[in-house]
Order: C-alpha cells, then structure tokens, then sequence
C-alpha cells in the first residue's frame, strides 16, 4: 500500500507543476495524469476518488479535443467503466463502455484492437453482472476474435480469460433456462 500513497503524492506534484507552468489552462499532461491518478485510487480500492480523478480527465481531455477522439479518451472512458463496475454501478459502467466502444468503432484510427478488446471483454462482465447474458456473449466472441488474431494463432491471458467469462455466461444461461423449465411446469 505504501507505494500507492507514494504514486499519489507524485500525481499531486506533477498536477500543482503542470497547473503552474500552464497557467490553469488544461493540457494532456494534466489528463492523463488525473487518469493515471484515477487507476491508483482504483487499485487503492478508493473508488469515489477514482470517479472524481476520471470525470476530471475526461472533462479536460473533451475541453482539449475540440470533438476530436482520442485513445486517451477512449482508455479513460473504459477505466471509468471498471471503475463502475467495482462500485457496482452497472448502469453506469454500461454507459462508460459503450461511449468508448463507440470512439473505438467510429475512430478505428483511435484505439488498438487491445484495446477494443479489453474494453469489449470488460463490458461483457458488466453485462453478466446485469443478466444481459446475449449481450456478454456477443461481447466475449467479439473480444476473442480480437485477441486471436493478435495473438496470431498462439495462446493468450486475454484468451484465457475470456474464455472463462465466456463460460460463465453460458453457464449462467443454463441456469436460466432450467429455472424457467421449473417455472412453467408448474
């Protein structure tokens, strides 16, 4: 845990200098480096610290884009999603996601396919967590697909997880159509 309030304490330094040299007005620096700041608070498990680090980063990186999309933004978006998810604040994580999968899809030149990726096998844990079992497992083949081909035919984590997700959602499935069997015999 001490490294974490050290990483802390270097954001805050690295904000009140950058605000200083900048003379308040926002810079990427500052972005990412409240996002950066945000993914410690949420390591931290200091999730409304976490929040406020995101949405702060996204309100400068948006001030800065002049509507353009950016990777930043898009990475931002998918922490704050996570973010969400731990908070239990599935609504809220959905919406993260589909904002980022939306700069990643319309924006191609944005966001690596890691990225799509990640972001796609991140959402579909929010939706099995909202019992959108088709929509997790629309999510999980997509990311696999993803990660196939950049793994090139080798074996991944990312794989490997997915793969678990991906079970747990059809095992989840089958748990619903056995409680509806049950349900209508009745």
């Amino acid at each position: 845990m001490k490294r974490h309030k050290d990483a802390e304490w270097c954001y805050n330094e690295a904000l009140a200098i950058n605000r200083k040299l900048s003379r308040g007005a926002a810079s990427v620096i500052e972005a990412r480096t409240l996002a950066n700041q945000g993914v410690n608070y949420y390591n931290m498990k200091q999730y409304q610290d976490a929040n406020q680090c995101y949405t702060k980063a996204l309100t400068v990186y948006t001030k800065l884009s002049h509507g353009v999309a950016s990777l930043d933004m898009a990475r931002t978006m998918a922490n704050q999603g996570v973010n969400y998810n731990a908070m239990k604040e599935y609504d809220k994580a959905d919406k993260s996601y589909t904002e980022a999968l939306a700069l990643c899809r319309n924006h191609p030149e944005v966001a690596t396919r890691a990225d799509r990726a990640r972001t796609l096998k991140n959402q579909g844990i929010n939706d099995n967590a909202m019992g959108k079992y088709v929509d997790a497992d629309q999510c999980f083949t997509e990311a696999l697909i993803l990660y196939r081909e950049i793994s090139q035919g080798s074996t991944s984590v990312d794989i490997a997880q997915t793969l678990v997700n991906q079970g747990v959602t059809y095992s989840a499935m089958g748990e619903m159509r056995m409680l509806l069997n049950v349900i209508l015999k009745r």
